[in-house]
């Protein structure tokens, strides 16, 4: 399969999954407060620590293996299956300690609902792992959209009949009993039947600094929200999960997708002796072109969107929200750095990178829950922009790239933002969006001046996205004329 078309795939899993997950929300965010969200996103912080365990790096393994063998799969399979029931009984024994510690009883529910989706997920995740080495991104796709939809369903429908943040956690797990179900029935016939233990220590070996630095990850990404809900409340963790949400579009809108494709992507590469160089700046110039200018503009118009996406109960998100589009747009440079390091089975540099970077991260966190939202935020900032270059440069070694042409392929990005976001501060300052709703025409007007001038800069500097969008066009234009 073409890299384009892979990308396509993974894209149109992606896309189809959020528009599913930004509509739901939208109700959702409608139905319950944000203190009841502050509880739902501070319990997914312990349950995100722990998944960080629940592959223990078997699915990377089989997807980067050279020699895949039916007893490497049946390894795979059985150290998930068997690293699921542990999991499962870790969140049902913390339950009730961690009810107790934050006084909230609906905490404790949610855990045992939680602790059910570690147990059965490893059922259909080692079907997953084998269309994402084959790159067969289409049954992906449609297994995720189906189990998306299932959860947004059930959700939304117990949140509205009054379940509060439980509902939210029966709805994971439909969407969980949903995926597996699809895996099941679109199993590849030569696929092992069961697990086995003759190659467990080759997984285990390979898997055990992954799931180390993939747990680090998780503790520093949920730190803030659990600190903020300590030090400030759960209203506060909820203002501050809404606006790392927010913050987090850009990431389901094409990281997630891309980060689908980087591992099998490079390792195939790797595996038939292609180069690579070229793929990475092609791929920081097109992330870096879509998204500084998506997270410049998103920073400007941060309180009309949140009015439209959520309602007026989330203003108290827009501050931080807009400090957390920076910090985003710094983590892009390394958006896809972890699947090119680990194409080249460079475990214990994902693991140093990741132990700094959660060290660090989990010290700015209780300092910035101390003094409150818009001081996490800044600190979260300074913590992504530090980081993605030490990312950067562990990266560049590893593909000898040449730093000169990094920075010239970020100085046309850096142009191309510019010129996108030029027209809405123009807007914002001279006529602004409004504080009641009522100037949605300035506000849309500025989004489509942002529009002209990404396209007119991108054609003028020659930037790589311009070349993108016309290939877009051009295989529109090919659909449209092969349906006649």
């Amino acid at each position: 399969m073409s890299v384009r078309k892979s990308l396509g795939l993974s894209f149109l899993d992606r896309y189809s999954g959020l528009i599913i997950t930004i509509g739901s929300t939208m109700v959702l965010a409608r139905l319950l407060t944000p203190a009841q969200m502050g509880v739902f996103a501070v319990t997914m912080v312990f349950v995100s620590v722990l998944a960080g365990l629940r592959d223990f790096g078997a699915s990377s393994y089989l997807i980067q293996e050279k020699q895949i063998t039916d007893d490497k799969i049946r390894a795979a399979w059985m150290l998930q299956i068997g690293i699921g029931l542990f999991l499962g009984l870790v969140v049902a024994a913390i339950a009730v300690p961690v009810g107790n510690f934050y006084g909230e009883a609906e905490m404790t529910d949610i855990l045992f609902l939680l602790s059910i989706n570690f147990v059965i997920n490893p059922i259909g995740t080692i079907t997953i792992a084998w269309w994402m080495r084959e790159m067969q991104f289409d049954r992906i796709a449609i297994t995720r959209f189906f189990g998306a939809i299932t959860g947004a369903i059930v959700s939304v429908t117990l949140a509205w009949k009054g379940w509060g943040p439980i509902s939210l956690a029966w709805g994971s797990l439909a969407t969980t009993l949903a995926s597996i179900l699809l895996t099941t029935l679109l199993r590849p016939a030569n696929l092992p039947g069961r697990p086995g233990l003759k190659e467990i220590k080759k997984v285990t070996a390979f898997g055990g600094k992954l799931s180390g630095a993939t747990i680090v990850n998780s503790m520093a990404q949920g730190a803030p929200e659990v600190l903020i809900a300590r030090f400030q409340g759960v209203t506060d963790a909820g203002l501050l999960s809404r606006a790392a949400g927010l913050a987090g579009i850009f990431d389901q809108l094409i990281m997630n997708a891309v980060r689908q494709v980087i591992l099998p992507l490079f390792s195939r590469n790797l595996r038939e002796h292609k180069p690579v160089e070229g793929l990475y700046f092609k791929g920081v110039e097109l992330i870096t072109g879509i998204g500084w200018p998506f997270f410049a503009v998103l920073a400007i118009t941060a309180f009309p969107v949140i009015r439209i996406l959520y309602g007026d109960q989330w203003d108290g998100s827009v501050a931080v929200a807009q400090i957390l589009c920076l910090a985003a747009a710094a983590g892009l440079l390394t958006g896809f750095a972890q699947g090119i390091i680990l194409a080249y089975g460079k475990v214990g540099t994902i693991l140093f990178l990741s132990i700094v970077g959660g060290f660090v991260k989990l010290v700015l966190s209780f300092i910035g829950a101390y003094f409150g939202l818009i001081s996490m935020g800044w600190l979260l900032f300074l913590h992504a922009l530090v980081f993605a270059i030490a990312w950067m440069v562990f990266l560049s070694r590893s593909i000898r790239a040449s730093n000169g042409k990094l920075f010239r392929v970020l100085g046309k990005s850096i142009v191309l933002t510019m010129a996108t976001a030029a027209p809405v501060l123009v807007i914002q300052h001279f006529v602004g969006f409004g504080e009641n709703m009522v100037d949605l025409l300035s506000f849309s007007f500025a989004l489509s001046m942002a529009l002209v001038m990404f396209v007119v800069a991108a054609k003028a500097i020659r930037h790589d996205v311009y070349f993108e969008l016309l290939n877009m066009m051009q295989m529109l234009r090919l659909m449209m004329s092969n349906k006649r």
